[in-house]
């Protein structure tokens, strides 16, 4: 139960970090130390794949391109219960060939699928925000 609230506390404050940093503007790029890390918020990322499943109701969110360490994030909100994303993520990812090395409840409120395609590693984290509605953060990496 202690690892639960410790998890949850840890994906909240990445939640309000997400949300603090795309309210410092729009596709702003910020080079700090070298890095190219490029925020957004409303678009999908042109880093992500094409054939990447989004499903057509959610909304999108903060997004983040960090081209240094070869890694893309958005979020998106769905008007849905979590197992319902869970499952469209599993279903999708597989018919695009995918490979979905880990899928999971981590609580009643938590779900995390783990994934990838040749060099992309990815994952899905998604959060029951209520009964009705969820947020899922997109996490993808290229070796």
């Amino acid at each position: 139960m202690r690892r639960y609230h410790t998890l949850r506390r840890v994906l909240i404050v990445l939640l309000l970090l997400s949300f603090v940093m795309a309210a410092c503007g729009d596709d702003t790029t910020a080079t700090t130390g070298g890095q190219d890390v490029v925020f957004g918020e409303g678009e999908i990322p042109a880093t992500v794949p094409a054939d990447f499943p989004v499903p057509d109701t959610g909304i999108i969110g903060s997004t983040m391109i960090d081209r240094v360490h070869h890694r893309t994030e958005f979020s998106l909100q769905m008007a849905v219960d979590l197992t319902t994303v869970a499952q469209f993520f599993e279903v999708e990812l597989v018919n695009r060939g995918y490979v979905v090395t880990s899928s999971a409840a981590l609580s009643a409120q938590l779900w995390r699928i783990e994934f990838s395609q040749g060099e992309l590693a990815g994952e899905v984290t998604i959060n029951s925000l209520s009964a009705a509605l969820s947020q899922a953060v997109v996490t993808l990496n290229v070796a």
